[in-house]
């Protein structure tokens, strides 16, 4: 990869967070008018059909009042629903700023073992141990779901864990 492709990839990195708050205020805005319009479709309708109802014509002033709010608000009603629908869509398969990063270093990492020589020469059921130990720390990353228990020993915390942990004990200290 050349410096230029570099330079916009990680510039793409820093932007993706506020792209996806972008889409997901979009998502969220849009999703409100919906529910704004789904109800003044019912109410419009209800009138429209009162005003049939009463009149039973359709070519009465009051009618065709009735009738182009109904058009109206079924238009905004699927526009909006279209709108929502693409940036809560667009929402979910931004990946936030760690997930970006996590995807490259992983693609890089992969990349090196498998065109590396001196990776080639490692057996292959120390790759599947790696591969095993790889997934088992991805699992590991929330450290909420870890037990108490299991934070009190330092031989039992994930290699994130003990980072975290310097980097409180250095920030007390200062």
């Amino acid at each position: 990869m050349t410096n230029t492709n570099w330079f916009s990839l990680f510039y793409w990195i820093s932007v993706a967070d506020g792209i996806k708050t972008v889409f997901l205020a979009m998502a969220i805005i849009f999703t409100i008018i919906l529910a704004i319009s789904t109800i003044g479709y019912f109410v419009s309708s209800g009138s429209l059909a009162e005003e049939l109802a009463c009149y039973g014509d359709e070519n009465n002033k009051d009618v065709k009042s009735w009738n182009v709010w109904v058009k109206a608000w079924r238009t905004v009603f699927l526009t909006c629903f279209i709108v929502s629908l693409i940036s809560t869509i667009i929402t979910v398969f931004i990946p936030s700023k760690k997930d970006a990063l996590i995807i490259i270093a992983g693609g890089v990492v992969g990349n090196f073992i498998t065109q590396d020589t001196t990776s080639r020469k490692i057996p292959h059921e120390i790759m599947d141990l790696l591969s095993e130990k790889i997934k088992a720390e991805i699992k590991d990353t929330k450290l909420s779901l870890i037990p108490e228990e299991m934070k009190d020993t330092l031989k039992n915390k994930s290699k994130e864990q003990l980072i975290q942990m310097l980097k409180d004990q250095n920030n007390k200290s200062n």
